[in-house]
């Protein structure tokens, strides 16, 4: 029963955590798709600097 009770105590403050997770979750995801596709137009332009500076 004391496990059952601290968790519903504290419920709000998982759902906090877990909302704070999925949304930095969702921020990286969208930066790093951002950076991909940027850094892989970079990879395969004819520019030879745009070339040189993708990874």
């Amino acid at each position: 029963m004391l496990f059952f009770e601290l968790f519903v105590d504290h419920f709000p403050s998982f759902m906090d955590a877990m909302w704070q997770t999925v949304q930095i979750t969702l921020f990286s995801l969208f930066f790093g798709l951002i950076l991909g596709i940027v850094f892989g137009l970079m990879k395969v332009s004819r520019n030879k600097f745009l070339q040189s500076l993708s990874p």
